[in-house]
């Protein structure tokens, strides 16, 4: 997956308009300012994958410090490869890790980020209160995710949703009406939400194909996903919100 589709493992990346281009350097640094990261933060990228949108924002925000967290030793040692290459182990550390219990003291981060990943979690109520643990007082939490659409659903979008879920070895895929309670419930505050209007997928749509000197062909995850998958309800969105001060 790396190979085909680069070290940022999201299905979408996120344009500032519809004309603009992106590559996923830019979208991970298009969705930093989003949470409103600034110069010196010190921020949590919570199921940082191999590590690309941390390695980005650390490379286009002068003094930001970025603690990744991942659940898979393969992810892990390869983000920490990655910025060992890059020259970054400074400002930017990989830790082996659940987020649902992180190893950080309370009130340590500026910015909670996560990127297409709270659909892994089994407890999202649980998820942000630990968030809120290691915010400090005012702190903010990011979500930009691949949202399951509202219900009700049909039976054919219900059972390609699932489908979908299992595929990606997702728990659940959240609603953002889902997200925004089990942020409200952790305590937050000031909860916004939406869905992007310009999204880029060439580059998912990329690692479905596979090519050779017979030309261009599906592979077998891209087979999976346009058979298996007739009718996704999703939309790519995001959720921000704040600890009380």
């Amino acid at each position: 997956m790396v190979n085909a589709a680069g070290t940022t493992l999201q299905g979408g990346l996120v344009k500032r308009s519809a004309t603009a281009s992106v590559d996923s350097a830019e979208s991970s640094r298009y969705l930093a300012e989003r949470a409103g990261v600034a110069p010196g933060d010190r921020i949590l990228d919570a199921g940082c994958g191999v590590g690309g949108p941390a390695l980005a924002v650390a490379e286009a925000i002068p003094r930001v410090v970025i603690e990744g967290v991942t659940s898979s030793t393969v992810q892990a040692a390869m983000a920490r490869q990655f910025v060992l290459e890059a020259g970054m182990t400074d400002r930017v550390r990989v830790h082996l890790a659940d987020f649902h219990h992180l190893p950080f003291i309370d009130g340590c981060f500026d910015v909670v980020i996560f990127l297409e990943v709270t659909g892994y979690s089994s407890d999202r109520a649980a998820l942000y209160q630990e968030v809120m643990r290691v915010l400090r007082p005012g702190g903010t939490v990011y979500v930009k995710d691949l949202f399951r659409r509202e219900d009700p659903l049909t039976a054919v979008q219900s059972s390609s949703m699932e489908t979908f879920d299992r595929l990606w070895c997702c728990v659940r895929s959240p609603t953002l009406s889902e997200t925004e309670r089990a942020m409200r419930t952790a305590g937050f505050t000031g909860i916004n939400s939406g869905e992007f209007p310009y999204i880029d997928m060439e580059h998912y749509y990329e690692s479905m194909v596979s090519r050779d000197a017979n030309g261009i062909r599906l592979n077998s995850f891209g087979e999976a996903f346009f058979t298996l998958l007739p009718d996704l309800p999703v939309l790519f969105g995001e959720v921000k919100a704040r600890a009380p001060r």
